[in-house]
């Protein structure tokens, strides 16, 4: 123990004259915005700041949901939604709850600022499908759009403009239709991920539209930390966050991220909500881990099927909704870095060894300790945080992955009832894989965004969601 003191003290000693002297170049630049650059809102800060890249027309990550709807909804209404309910909305202090969706990015003097687009139009924003270099065929079906989602997640910003958009395709074949003479079109929302995180993203939804978009409370992250352990956590988070570098050192097992070829999208059928929590309750595990374990199996039943040995553990970082969430355009999460079992000697093994490791991940302070070191880095300049993050995961981990609560309700625009949803991220950083879990009215679908030569050899598409399913089938088995 008193080892760790004296490395927590020697990197405090370290940390202080930089901070110090970052917080004073920041002030001698916040004098000079407000003269040279009146122009200039606020700082871009935190966690936001993190999601940016040297480029003010790239992301480092892009958010992008697909919607079926049964029935046409036109841009004009989509429009009048936003205009009407959202970017005019204020809090109590008269403040625009969704001002970001009105702001953009620009660099001053090394550091991001946010700054408000004077010539806003929400005809730039909600629009037809009008991307001519990534083509969706009229009427598209579930092999095109993901074959389109798959390039629109890695496709550059235009300039001076809010990074988010609405596109409506007006003829979509939903195979799951039960009537041939219904008509489906589709909603596609992209957006950067600095602006929002996908709980916030949830929100708007649910503002713009006016339907429940109601979703369980995040439970998985709740732990309360008394004041004594924040004052802890302060002094002791280099020590925190030194307790992941043997994951992040040991190594990726998958490939990383091929910057020259677009990205795989895969995506499971819909599973009911009510079978993971049959297996949750059966065998007395947290729902996630359920989540967890079927993907883990699938990925190691793809290895096996190239004629690969799969190691016992595979390298991963989660991210989590935290409980608290304010509302409003922000990122208000928690991640996690972990090894996960990957071959074990069954499908319930596996499960329970997942159950263990998420638990415990869920109540140490590693997680707290990287969102709060993401949070400090938000005060120093663009230049410097883009290089460090993106160096951070040079070396892994091979996939990440988020699971977003599933919303217990029918969700409609107007009266066209919102009949699926495909919804996925990528980053551009070297992580090969994101796996996105979400949907609507207690259906959810497992999400894969992966580079072609995750597995060294490229493999079916399908591969991944197809074993990822026998495996939860697995576990679904002789349950009562």
């Amino acid at each position: 123990m008193i080892g760790i003191l004296i490395f927590c003290f020697v990197i405090h000693l370290i940390l202080i004259p930089i901070l110090l002297g970052v917080f004073l170049y920041r002030e001698f630049v916040t004098a000079l915005a407000k003269y040279l650059r009146p122009d200039l809102d606020s700082f871009v800060t935190g966690i936001d700041l993190s999601l940016l890249s040297n480029s003010p027309d790239k992301a480092v990550s892009n958010l992008l949901v697909s919607f079926v709807v049964k029935g046409n909804v036109s841009e004009n209404r989509i429009q009048a939604m936003a205009q009407e309910r959202v970017l005019t909305l204020k809090d109590s202090e008269g403040n625009l709850v969704y001002k970001k969706l009105s702001q953009f990015w620009t660099p001053f003097l090394g550091f991001a600022f946010w700054k408000t687009d004077k010539s806003f139009s929400l005809s730039n924003h909600v629009r037809k499908y009008d991307y001519e270099d990534v083509i969706l065929p009229k009427p598209g079906d579930e092999t095109s759009l993901k074959e389109v989602m798959a390039q629109l997640l890695t496709l550059p910003w235009r300039p001076n403009r809010s990074h988010w958009e609405v596109f409506l395709v007006s003829e979509y074949n939903w195979e799951l239709g039960s009537d041939t003479r219904d008509q489906y079109s589709l909603v596609i929302v992209r957006v950067d991920h600095s602006i929002l995180d996908a709980m916030s993203g949830i929100g708007i939804l649910g503002v713009g539209f006016q339907s429940p978009f109601a979703t369980p409370r995040a439970r998985r992250n709740a732990k309360q930390i008394s004041l004594w352990d924040k004052y802890k956590l302060v002094y002791l988070f280099p020590y925190a966050l030194a307790k992941q570098l043997p994951v992040v050192l040991h190594g990726r097992f998958l490939n990383k991220l091929d910057p020259t070829s677009p990205y795989v999208y895969d995506a499971s059928e819909r599973i009911p909500v009510s079978t993971i929590k049959k297996i949750k309750d059966k065998h007395e595990v947290d729902y996630g881990s359920v989540i967890h374990s079927a993907i883990n199996g699938g990925i190691c039943q793809t290895v096996e099927t190239l004629q690969k040995v799969p190691p016992k553990y595979i390298d991963m970082v989660a991210t989590l909704p935290m409980p608290d969430h304010p509302g409003g355009t922000s990122n208000h999460l928690r991640t996690f870095l972990t090894e996960l079992p990957l071959k074990s000697i069954s499908s319930i093994d596996r499960l329970m060894v997942t159950n263990d490791i998420v638990r415990k991940c869920g109540a140490n302070w590693s997680s707290m300790a990287s969102i709060n070191f993401i949070k400090l880095l938000g005060i120093f300049p663009l230049s410097i945080t883009s290089r460090m993050f993106s160096s951070i995961t040079k070396s892994g981990p091979s996939y990440s992955i988020s699971i977003i609560p599933v919303t217990s309700s029918m969700e409609f625009i107007d009266n066209a009832e919102i009949v699926d949803v495909y919804a996925n991220f990528a980053v551009s950083t070297s992580i090969g894989m994101n796996i996105c879990v979400w949907g609507i009215n207690n259906q959810q679908r497992v999400n894969f965004c992966y580079t072609p030569n995750l597995f060294g050899s490229e493999i079916p598409k399908g591969t991944l969601s197809k074993y990822m399913a026998q495996e939860l089938k697995e576990l679904a088995t002789n349950l009562s």
